[in-house]
């Protein structure tokens, strides 16, 4: 297949979920938990790719919060084309301190791809 290759774009959301501390009825702040907060960074594209092949990337994952806030996120969705792998697909106390992580991605394209420009979106969660 000369010069008919796929053009692949993939936009990374995250959604951050945040929770207030609990107040007292006098509005003061207890059980204060360091809160953490979920950043995603990196671009997924692909130019000129060849049906049925496997191609790979990767973006990363940061817990932007609090100093000693554990962040656990998920991957919650991605593209319906394809067969997706992600590794990791999730992770736990994952600490400001920790720095980022880098989540790899490797997709087998499908045989018969009904456009050529397959686009999607991940979304990642804080959980």
């Amino acid at each position: 297949m000369e010069g008919k290759g796929l053009t692949i774009t993939v936009v990374v959301f995250f959604v951050v979920l945040a929770f207030a501390p609990s107040m007292n009825a006098d509005m003061s702040i207890s059980n204060f938990d360091p809160i953490p907060n979920l950043e995603c960074t990196g671009d997924l594209t692909w130019l000129d790719c060849i049906p049925g092949s496997t191609i790979t990337g990767e973006f990363n994952v940061e817990n932007v919060g609090a100093p000693n806030s554990l962040l656990n996120w998920q991957i919650e969705s991605y593209p319906e084309w394809g067969s997706w792998l992600f590794d990791p697909e999730n992770g736990f106390g994952l600490t400001p301190e920790d720095g980022v992580m880098t989540v790899c991605v490797e997709i087998v394209l499908p045989e018969e791809p009904y456009n050529p420009e397959l686009t999607g979106e991940i979304v990642v969660v804080n959980i």
